[in-house]
């Protein structure tokens, strides 16, 4: 607090307070002479009314996730104006009854999509997942529809019975909240697989290996046809062309970690 007389150039500092706020820092602030009191906003959002001399905390109330960018009494020093530049936000507020007079935002992103009602007067706008009907001739958001869960996309009115119809990306979600997620593939899905009909015996099986190796082709997984079956029964292995299936196999094993697979 200073002392200042508008005749000299000099200011003498009587008193320091401190908020305590930290880390938030001092925004925006207002001084009503009738009622000696001082309104501060600070960079988180919460506001203070203070009764000087004393500095008093009076009232201390958060009221927005941004920095209040202003504050301003009204004559009679019963209401608050705050507005909020990140928000787009405008709030009034009466301190002795401790209500608010008016809550008055924007769209927090951009605007995506707008729509007017036949008369012109009704404006309908979306930018976020919010939708919000304007009155033309005053300015304000009369009411507001947060039930999307994802960016409107497209309003339109219907002149005959007044609805507002929107449209949003969440169509995608409710359709994934009836089928259910895909499920992932597994990751030998993704995998290089060599086949073909058919291989012979081991030679043939570690020769197509070998040619691999020779022009540096990766691959994860080589498959058999039934061919190498005894007589075509399923776990089974010839015992004359594929003696010796483990062997083959740790062969084969061996050979994918030198490739780094």
């Amino acid at each position: 607090m200073k002392e200042n007389n508008l005749n000299d150039e000099e200011s003498e500092l009587l008193k320091k307070d401190y908020f305590m706020q930290v880390p938030a820092k001092v925004a925006a602030c207002d001084y009503h002479k009738g009622l000696d009191l001082v309104v501060v906003g600070f960079s988180n959002g919460v506001f203070g009314v203070y009764q000087m001399p004393d500095s008093i905390c009076i009232h201390l109330l958060s009221i927005s996730r941004k920095k209040i960018t202003v504050v301003v009494f009204n004559d009679l020093g019963n209401w608050l104006t705050f507005g909020c530049a990140k928000l787009g936000q405008l709030l009034v507020w009466e301190w002795k009854s401790e209500s608010y007079i008016l809550k008055h935002q924007g769209h927090y992103y951009n605007v995506n999509c707008l729509a007017y009602f036949p008369n012109s007067q009704p404006l309908a706008r979306a930018g976020d997942n919010k939708v919000k009907v304007w009155n033309v001739s005053s300015g304000f958001c009369f009411v507001t529809f947060p039930e999307h869960a994802n960016a409107v996309t497209a309003l339109y009115f219907m002149a005959n019975n007044h609805w507002l119809l929107s449209a949003s990306k969440d169509v995608a979600r409710q359709y994934v909240y009836v089928t259910r997620m895909a499920v992932m593939p597994p990751l030998l899905a993704t995998a290089y697989h060599q086949c073909r009909w058919n291989y012979r015996d081991r030679e043939d099986v570690c020769h197509v290996d070998s040619k691999f190796d020779e022009y540096t082709i990766p691959y994860d997984v080589l498959w058999l046809d039934n061919e190498h079956t005894d007589e075509k029964r399923y776990f089974t292995w010839d015992r004359v062309l594929l003696s010796s299936p483990k062997e083959m196999q740790n062969k084969l094993a061996a050979s994918l970690q030198r490739k780094g697979v």
